[in-house]
Parts: structure tokens; sequence; C-alpha cells
């Protein structure tokens, strides 16, 4: 079983308005994927925006930014969410699926601290899994020299290039590491497996569950068991059809 971690940036103040209803499940009635008798089970324990008691949330977030000055660009990554979870068998277990609840808690507050501004864990769906919204503001020191002098000044600014690839690696060995008392373990490194967008994969799961394959099985075992012998064609036993199948 793996400790799994994601990570998406959030570019625009749209998308985090529309990740903070699915986090926090306002108006998620068309969600189909979402159980509504369980979300009573989910839980919040960091929301330093306030992001919970009602809407607003990108107006909250701009606010937040705003109160420290911090300069942004056109293209700038408003916030990073990263998506906490385990392989769906080891939730089976419901005395460690709280004891696991609790130690994300810790890693969160370890890994991003101040900047993390919402942590929610979501019990509702199909494998419970944590959402962490982090701020991306990062305050640098800048030499500035003009005609009254030279000096530094301190620049806080919107910046997710530290959340490059190297640090997604590393992110996903911190993680395992403080998960291995589960018995969780890291993915497969350098895997070339690439992550598929959840809407994407219910939408071909779906497509899968309701297409008709009659014709595809019918030419496969025309293809498969049609041997001809100089007796005609060939007779097959239980075993060997099994083996074809297969």
């Amino acid at each position: 079983m793996y400790a799994i971690a994601r990570a998406k940036r959030i570019k625009d103040n749209g998308k985090f308005s529309q990740m903070c209803m699915h986090n926090l499940r306002d108006d998620t009635k068309h969600e189909k994927n979402i159980d509504p008798e369980k979300s009573h089970r989910n839980e919040i324990f960091i929301d330093k925006l306030n992001l919970s008691n009602g809407g607003e949330y990108s107006k909250k977030l701009e606010n937040y930014y705003n109160s420290k000055d911090v300069k942004s660009r056109k293209n700038s990554v408003v916030a990073m969410e990263f998506v906490l979870t385990a392989s769906p068998e080891f939730f089976k277990d419901n005395k460690k699926s709280e004891e696991w609840t609790r130690h994300q808690v810790e890693f969160i507050r370890k890994e991003w601290g101040d900047n993390c501004k919402l942590a929610v864990v979501h019990k509702d769906e199909s494998t419970e899994h944590f959402h962490v919204i982090v701020s991306t503001e990062e305050t640098k020191t800048q030499r500035f020299k003009n005609r009254y002098g030279e000096g530094e000044k301190s620049v806080t600014s919107l910046n997710a290039k530290r959340f490059d690839r190297k640090y997604l690696i590393d992110l996903q060995t911190r993680y395992a590491k403080h998960n291995e008392k589960f018995g969780l373990k890291r993915g497969v490194r350098n895997s070339e497996a690439n992550h598929q967008d959840l809407k994407q994969h219910r939408k071909d799961v779906a497509d899968a569950q309701n297409a008709d394959y009659t014709k595809e099985i019918n030419s496969f075992i025309d293809k498969t068991f049609n041997e001809k012998t100089l007796f005609g064609p060939k007779k097959y036993g239980v075993d060997e059809i099994k083996e074809g199948l297969t």
C-alpha cells in the first residue's frame, strides 16, 4: 500500500472559488462521487482565512494578500492545492483511519507552516483524503539603487516556482517517510504513469461499464478458437478455453 501526494496549481480566482466550494461542500449536489449521508464525518483542521464561514472565497484570499502588500502578476499562481491520501484498501481498517487522519495534520503543519490556509479531510468519498490549500507568497530581500543611494528592501510577491518538479519528488519521499508507521511506502520513482483527471477517469469507467462488447468478444473467440484440422474444426477442452480467454 502506498502513501500518495498530488499537487495542483490554482492560477485564477475563479478556479480558487471552485476548489473551495468542493473542499467545503458548498453546493456539491451534482457531484455523484460524494455521499451526503457521510459528509458530517468530514473535518476542518486549519482555516486561517475563515473560508468555511460563507462564500466570497477569492475575496478573502485577495484581502489576505493585500494585507501583506503582496505583489502579483497577471499569470501568477494564486494558490497550490495538495491532496494527501493512501491506497484505498488502507482505509478498510477504521481504527487505522482515525490515527492516520491525526498524523497527516502533523505533516501538513510541518511541511507548509503558516502558508497552509486550509486543511480538510474528506470521508464522504470512496477513498479518504486531505485537501490542503497553500498560499504562494514569498518574501525576498532585493537590492536597489536610485538617485538617492542604494540599499536593500524586502519584497513579498506571489511565487510558486519553489513548488517545482524537484520539490514534488522530494515531497513524495518526505510524505512516505512520515507514514512508514502505517506500513505505507513511496510510489515508484521516475514512473512514466500519469495522474488522470478525476472527472475523465469517472467518464472512462462509465463508458466502459455501459459499452456493449458483444462484437469484440465474438471476434476474439472466432480468431482464437477457429483452428482447422484435416477432420474439420478443432474441438477445444475446457482448460484450453480457459487459458485462451485468460
